[in-house]
């Protein structure tokens, strides 16, 4: 679905109606912006994660676009307490999740709902994230045990088979062929979407997660809640992401 940032905004205006009814989550997260740069044609690095390339036309765009949603459309709520269920409990029209959420919505009983692609400005773009697998360093036949268990779960038929419980998507290209898992896609049309999806975006920076998506965090809340412009909220991001991963 080729829809623009203006489409997006045109339909969440026809549903909004605050303090009572907004159309879209609240938006101070850093993965909504990760989300909005691709969507602009930025990146937070360059792509060999040497260069911080926040600070550019793109970024601002996507920042600024980030605000105008709370404060000139007034489609979404601001990030207080509240809000968190409105989609499932049928106040807001959108919310930007993972095939993840699926099956708690199942949980929830809300069966009426439907996905689309996040609307682009110059691209297409969906940010992909994922759990991290970790084997703790202990005594050598614990660490064996553990290695037993990660090999089989990130299998080909062991990750489809969790994937399809989990509402997760695979994490191999075999998984995501494999029988277990093409029968979901075959039977439910909106993980169909999901897995579409996968072709238009990439994976997160592999950075220090604490220190950098802090920062971006950090930027996005000062931009929405208007305590500095988007100009000087991107500025001081791209100094402390320079200091955080010793970037010239």
């Amino acid at each position: 679905h080729n829809w623009t940032w203006d489409d997006f905004i045109r339909e969440c205006k026809k549903i909004a109606s605050p303090p009572d009814r907004y159309a879209f989550s609240t938006i101070n997260d850093w993965r909504h912006f990760i989300d909005f740069l691709g969507a602009a044609g930025g990146r937070v690095l360059s792509p060999d994660g040497k260069q911080v390339t926040i600070n550019t036309a793109e970024a601002i765009e996507a920042l600024q676009f980030m605000v105008d949603i709370l404060h000139t459309y007034q489609i979404a709520p601001m990030p207080t307490g509240g809000w968190q269920t409105g989609f499932a409990n049928g106040l807001l029209a959108f919310e930007v999740q993972g095939s993840y959420r699926l099956p708690q919505y199942a949980t929830l009983g809300t069966t009426n709902l439907g996905a689309v692609a996040q609307p682009q400005r110059r691209a297409r773009y969906s940010s992909a994230g994922g759990e991290s697998v970790v084997i703790v360093k202990t005594e050598p036949h614990r660490e064996a045990a553990a290695w037993r268990f990660v090999d089989w779960i990130t299998n080909t038929e062991a990750n489809a088979k969790w994937s399809a419980v989990s509402g997760y998507l695979p994490v191999r290209r075999s998984s995501m062929s494999h029988g277990i898992y093409q029968a979901i896609l075959r039977n439910e049309p909106l993980r169909r979407l999901f897995a579409e999806e996968l072709s238009y975006g990439d994976r997160l920076p592999t950075v220090p997660t604490d220190r950098v998506f802090n920062i971006l965090g950090s930027m996005v809340s000062k931009a929405v809640n208007q305590s500095v412009t988007v100009n000087q909220a991107i500025a001081d991001a791209e100094r402390e992401l320079k200091a955080a991963l010793a970037i010239p």
